[in-house]
């Protein structure tokens, strides 16, 4: 059994008539060049219930319907894990990641990741998706991890988390004296300079010592409570 075609529906405004679908779909919603090269493929896009192009204009009032590609084949093997579900829809599947879990496959942890347990809990409903955390969270860190179900899901969160839509909030336990109630860190950390070369087939890692690359992350902290 495969899962159902997620299909996203859009009524055109006033704004829109005499727009192109690609040109509505590209500047009012975000939508990627790959996405709408993808959609150019087969009847995938509908006005009014009737396959359309693209390029073509629309009006006031139309009702334009795309099919999101829901179903695709697994990019990494599916375990029967325990896998605590916060919230799912057609668009994303939010779990709590437990402490001592990494969030992707690697060849360090290959097996027993959150990947693992979401493409199983996926595969035990019949539904074939690929595994596309919007984010990641550390090994040793618990909290929420947003999972898109489907390339559109994923590339809406994805503008939205570069373009500051989506804040994190940590919290944690630390031992000591707490001077004061509410702060700001924004000290930069100096890290090593990584240079990616691609030698034909083969990515090579340069580490450069002598260079250093600072990163400024600004982060506001509040007491929540003393123990």
């Amino acid at each position: 059994m495969n899962s159902k075609p997620a299909l996203w529906e859009y009524h055109l405004q006033v704004e829109d008539s005499g727009q192109k679908y690609l040109t509505i779909l590209r500047h009012k919603f975000h939508f990627s060049l790959k996405l709408l090269q993808r959609l150019k493929q087969g009847e995938r896009v509908w006005v009014n219930g009737r396959f359309t192009y693209l390029t073509a204009r629309g009006k006031e009032g139309e009702k334009l319907s795309i099919q999101l590609f829901s179903d695709e084949e697994a990019n990494i093997p599916g375990q029967d894990l325990p896998l605590e579900i916060l919230y799912e829809d057609e668009y994303i599947l939010a779990v709590n990641k437990p402490i001592g879990q990494v969030v992707h496959p690697n060849h360090r942890y290959p097996t027993n990741t959150l990947g693992n347990a979401v493409i199983g809990y996926w595969e035990r409903k019949g539904e074939n998706r690929l595994y596309r955390p919007i984010h990641r969270i550390d090994r040793n860190t618990s909290g929420v991890v947003v999972i898109a179900k489907n390339q559109f899901a994923h590339q809406q969160l994805g503008w939205q988390l570069e373009h500051g839509h989506i804040h994190k909030r940590y919290v944690g336990f630390v031992q000591g004296i707490v001077l004061e109630a509410e702060g700001v860190i924004d000290a930069p950390s100096n890290l090593p300079l990584i240079v990616l070369s691609r030698d034909k087939s083969d990515l090579r890692e340069c580490l450069l010592g002598h260079f250093f690359v600072f990163y400024i992350a600004i982060q506001m902290l509040r007491c929540l409570n003393l123990f």
